[in-house]
């Protein structure tokens, strides 16, 4: 029989949270003592706090037929977006914002192929980070 083991925390573990939208961002963490000549002396080390919520896609899965246009974004609006970014797994395949679901992030992807089917996914900026996923099917 295995014994268990306490877990125990390395003396320079620093635990974060639980975080809100406020804690989203740069930050410092430093420390002060006194050197040799007693002098006082502040180390420090910047940290990037980056929160992600995951949101839901429209669609989240979905079949379409050769030709057919795919529509995708987040399942509703986001508040204070700066940008969004289409992220597919064909670097050069061509598409375009969805000009009647800008505020969801909405993408158009005309006329799908079968170099299509996939995961794609679509990621925002605003207080904090935003992320969904959908995967496309294509079918004759």
């Amino acid at each position: 029989m295995a014994k268990s083991r306490k877990l125990t925390e390395d003396k320079h573990t620093i635990n974060i949270g639980p975080l809100r939208a406020q804690d989203h961002g740069n930050w410092m963490i430093s420390k002060f003592y006194r050197n040799e000549r007693n002098e006082l002396v502040e180390e420090y080390q910047t940290i990037s706090i980056i929160i992600i919520e995951k949101v839901p896609s429209q669609p989240q899965f979905i079949t379409l037929q050769t030709g057919d246009d795919f529509h995708l974004s987040f399942l509703y609006s986001l508040p204070n977006l700066e940008t969004c970014q289409l992220l597919s797994k064909t670097a050069d395949r061509y598409y375009e914002r969805d000009q009647n679901r800008l505020n969801l992030c909405g993408y158009v992807v005309k006329s799908v192929t079968k170099e299509d089917i996939g995961l794609w996914e679509i990621k925002a900026s605003g207080d904090i980070e935003y992320a969904t996923s959908v995967y496309l099917d294509v079918s004759g």
